[in-house]
């Protein structure tokens, strides 16, 4: 196992993360993308855009920065699995919640 601290959100730390792990042991064969959070949380006129923003970015930037980063190697050796986890509190919802529509 090997542990890297990066922030996901970073276009430039996902390239770095990527080759550290394949020097260590090997071409990625698997990614997990389980980074998440639920923070900026009320409704809009109380919610901080910023922070916001920032939920946006780790939930939906990150794993597409980390697939994109791992995709190149996967398809070259055409073996690869990409495992996205997500949330399910679209389905569940909370009123007032920003991120969320619920129909």
């Amino acid at each position: 196992m090997v542990t890297i601290p990066a922030d996901v959100t970073d276009p430039a730390a996902a390239p770095q993360v990527v080759a550290v792990v394949e020097q260590r042991l090997g071409p990625i064969t698997l990614l997990i993308n389980n980074a998440g959070q639920f923070r900026a949380f009320g409704l809009i006129g109380a919610v901080d855009p910023l922070a916001w923003w920032n939920e946006v970015e780790v939930n939906l930037r990150g794993p597409f920065l980390y697939a994109h980063a791992v995709l190149p190697s996967m398809l070259t050796r055409r073996r690869g699995r990409i495992i996205n986890v997500a949330s399910n509190a679209r389905h569940a919802g909370h009123t007032h919640d920003v991120r969320l529509c619920r129909e």
